[in-house]
This record gives C-alpha cells, structure tokens and sequence, in this order.
C-alpha cells in the first residue's frame, strides 16, 4: 500500500516528527520517505512548518528554580 494517497498521510509525518511513531509503522514510513516522492514532501513540508517553531521549547532546560 502507497502511503502518498493516505487520509492519514499527515498525521503519520507528525507521528514519525515527534518520534511516537513505532515497530513495524516506523518501518514502512521510513521506506515510504525513500521510495514514494509525493511523502518525502509532504514530510518536508511538516519539518519546515514544525522544527522552527517548537525546536526551541524542545531544547529548553529548566531553570531548577522553584516558584510557588
């Protein structure tokens, strides 16, 4: 099965984005990125709308001061 024609094309980019993508899914997404052009685009897309934006939240450390 294509994963380019999937209704769930989208939510698998940001699945595979946020790393909760797993096993056997993993898999297939990944051969999906190198075999299908129209979902190595589509994930290019969601990493340019998706890594500016949150990579820096996602790299903060806390302070380690407690506030009450």
């Amino acid at each position: 099965m294509k994963l380019a024609g999937s209704a769930r094309l989208d939510a698998l980019c940001g699945e595979y984005l946020l790393g909760t993508l797993r096993g056997p899914a993993r898999a297939r997404f990944e051969r999906a990125l190198r075999e299908e052009p129209r979902v190595a685009l589509r994930f290019a897309h969601w990493q340019r709308t998706f890594t500016p934006r949150y990579s820096k939240l996602i790299e903060a450390q806390p302070s380690g001061e407690i506030t009450e």
